[in-house]
């Protein structure tokens, strides 16, 4: 059954361009997801679809009303079932504004609530810990009625849609499948086009040659010789003029075909983002934040304890726990410089908090990043384009950017501002995946400290040198082993090393010892041999 038909729309602001469809069509049982980069038009659709802003041309017809999850909106103060709060964790009507990730359980705890049959969402999981994210999976797959999904989450994405739209500059390619299936459909296009490019390098070169060559050839026809006589002279100029005018138009023939050719264009690859050779002021003691044994308090209310810890100059310190439990508490108060917690007198934080605050608005991207950066504008703009903006787009004056856009700007910001701590909330929430890319590249080649909140286990295996973790009111901050969040296959691919290297300084002994010694090793280097095999063979 038809939900929606979205027919021929088109949305600009401006001279910008942000949506522009085809005949598209959305039904009772669907499941798309909807991924692009950040600015490229996704969440103006979803709002074209709820009608909150209406189409400059072409039609939205709606057979059923949507509810929407919105994106970074706070939650209005509506009634809630008992059983949907305690499903998602919601907090009674008395406390009016929670942590991010409580006010999103709300928004989806409101969206669940209602009968519809209709649901868009855009990145419901912003701000939700590892339980609301799977409580999430959870109820969009027992979900009845269609579902059209702006996410960044890939895990979400491949559990939940059968379809993936693409926006691109504002328009919507289709491809089958989840997200996995959407990567490998991608990824085809990218070879394909690779190839198509280096073929048609391949002949373009080939055509200038031959060009060049009959210019060469055209060149060395030589004018009659002195000692020719005057007939033999004038036909030798018709003969060479013949030639000559042979091999002009073999030359242009092959100018026009070079002009006539389908033009590729250069698969983009992006370049490695690095602050190595950067200006930067390091912190040379032992501490860079010394927290003392305390508790964390918000408006009165206990949220943990935490034992004495240092953290050195350089480390990456990842901080989870479920929400409400009081990350984004524990970031404020080092900000802050509460009391029980130090950090180095040479210190500078820089701090991102979700908020745009920190932007002028009326000022472009690229007049906002220089505004206090000590670095290059070469490599602040480096930085922007591995982030996605590049070229004119960093002239473009803050207000015009899309709101996920407006927060990346204002993380970037952060990161280039002359700080040597950092304090980072939630810094992949409205990233797409290749700006996350970006992020992790830059994160980790960052000289200084850097302490984080987040719920990406990926992001945090591929970052985090420390781990500090806050699970019933207490918080303990332990080095990060990766063995402890890496698949079972990567630990036993490290045994596997390490017996390998114990057979080698087994058998190097070998070569010199002697009598019980030798039978001593020998049994050694069997047991050693036998515990490999048997690695090996497991599944």
């Amino acid at each position: 059954m038809l939900t929606a038909e979205i027919i021929n729309v088109e949305k600009s602001y401006g001279a910008r361009k942000m949506v522009r469809t085809a005949n598209l069509k959305i039904y009772d049982n669907s499941r798309i997801g909807i991924v692009g980069k950040n600015g490229s038009g996704k969440s103006t659709f979803l709002h074209l679809i709820a009608g909150w802003e209406k189409p400059d041309k072409g039609t939205v017809n709606l057979w059923e009303e949507p509810t929407v999850i919105p994106q970074m909106e706070h939650s209005e103060s509506v009634f809630l079932p008992k059983k949907d709060r305690s499903i998602w964790g919601v907090p009674g009507p008395e406390q009016m504004k929670g942590s991010g990730g409580e006010e999103t359980r709300k928004k989806i705890a409101q969206a669940f609530s209602t009968d519809t049959r209709f649901l868009l969402a855009d990145e419901p999981t912003s701000h939700l810990d590892i339980s609301g994210i799977k409580q999430l999976e959870k109820n969009l797959q027992s979900f009845k009625g269609g579902i059209v999904l702006i996410s960044h989450d890939e895990m979400l994405l491949n559990a939940v849609c059968t379809v993936i739209w693409e926006m691109e500059n504002g328009i919507i390619k289709e491809y089958t499948g989840n997200y996995s299936a959407y990567q490998k459909q991608k990824q085809k296009e990218k070879e394909l086009q690779e190839k198509e490019y280096e073929s048609y390098k391949k002949e373009k070169k080939r055509l200038e040659t031959a060009a060049e060559a009959k210019e060469k050839l055209s060149r060395q026809l030589k004018k009659a010789p002195s000692r020719m006589g005057n007939s033999e002279a004038r036909l030798h100029k018709r003969s060479v003029g013949r030639q000559k005018a042979k091999l002009s138009r073999a030359g242009k023939s092959v100018e026009k075909r070079i002009t006539q050719l389908d033009k590729k264009e250069k698969p983009f690859k992006h370049g490695t983002l690095s602050f190595e050779q950067q200006p930067f002021t390091p912190l040379y003691g032992k501490s860079a934040v010394f927290l003392e044994e305390g508790r964390v308090f918000r408006k009165g209310r206990l949220l943990f304890h935490i034992q004495p810890a240092n953290i050195t100059p350089g480390t990456k310190l990842a901080v989870i726990g479920p929400n409400g439990c009081g990350k984004t508490t524990f970031l404020q108060k080092i900000y802050q410089g509460e009391k029980g917690i130090q950090t180095a007198k040479p210190a500078v934080i820089g701090y991102f908090d979700q908020q745009i605050s920190h932007l002028d608005l009326k000022k472009t991207v690229l007049a906002n990043m220089q505004e206090f950066s000590p670095y290059t504008e070469i490599f602040i703009r480096t930085v922007l384009a591995g982030l996605q903006f590049k070229e004119e787009k960093v002239h473009q004056p803050v207000s015009s950017l899309s709101g996920g856009e407006q927060v990346k700007v204002a993380l970037i910001k952060v990161m280039l501002e002359p700080a040597n701590i950092l304090l980072l909330d939630e810094p992949t929430n409205y990233l797409d995946i290749e700006a996350k890319e970006a992020l992790k590249k830059l994160i980790q080649t960052y000289p200084g400290t850097i302490i984080f909140v987040t719920h990406d286990r990926e992001f945090i295996e591929s970052t985090a040198t420390h781990i500090m973790q806050i699970k019933a009111g207490e918080a303990e901050i332990n080095k990060r082993l990766r063995e402890e969040t890496a698949p079972a296959i990567e630990k036993d691919e490290r045994l596997l090393a390490v017996l390998e290297m114990k057979i080698t300084e087994i058998l190097s002994r070998l070569g010199s010892a002697e009598g019980e010694e030798k039978i001593k090793l020998d049994r050694e280097f069997q047991d050693l041999i036998n515990q490999r095999n048997e690695r090996k063979e497991q599944p």
